[in-house]
């Protein structure tokens, strides 16, 4: 039986696999640049203070319109109002009532109210979408805001929740 290893260097051949490897280490360290003579990194320019996308400071929210407002819906009791909270991270402010309505209100006719004072200065209003509970909302925005009117029964009590972003 003859075995035959082709290929597979003998104890001389270490050696030379080794003089092998430290050629190639001397080669590539040759090739790389030095630490010094890679380019310093750009850094990107600062922005101007008025590119003109942008401003600085979020613009002051103007005046909320006038169906927004308890007084716009007669027999309407105040369950929470939040005035011009603080900023959003999009530098709007958001503003929000929630009324109790008169019991035995339905969705649908606290929807039609709400429709009613909204029409007042919104010429077209979005058609209602209803949500797996149940409630009847729209949604919509103007060039000054953004609203969102949710009618529905909560803890069975009508309730309308009303909601200004601009």
């Amino acid at each position: 039986m003859v075995l035959t290893l082709a290929g597979c260097p003998g104890p001389s051949g270490a050696a030379d696999t080794a003089a092998k490897t430290a050629t190639n280490t001397a080669t590539k360290t040759e090739a790389e640049p030095a630490p010094a003579d890679k380019p310093e990194p750009v850094a990107a320019p600062e922005p101007e203070a008025n590119d003109g996308f942008s401003s600085l400071e979020p613009a002051a929210p103007g005046p909320l319109p006038a169906w927004f407002s308890v007084d716009a819906f007669e027999h309407a009791k105040v369950i929470r109002q939040d005035e011009r909270s603080s900023p959003l991270p999009t530098g709007q402010s958001a503003t929000m009532i929630v009324l109790e309505l008169t019991a035995g209100t339905t969705p649908a006719q606290c929807l039609e109210a709400a429709k009613t004072k909204l029409g007042e200065s919104i010429s077209e209003l979005p058609e209602p979408t209803t949500t797996p509970q149940g409630y009847l909302t729209i949604k919509g925005k103007t060039s000054e805001y953004e609203y969102t009117v949710v009618c529905g029964i909560a803890k069975a009590t009508p309730t309308m929740f009303l909601s200004v972003v601009q």
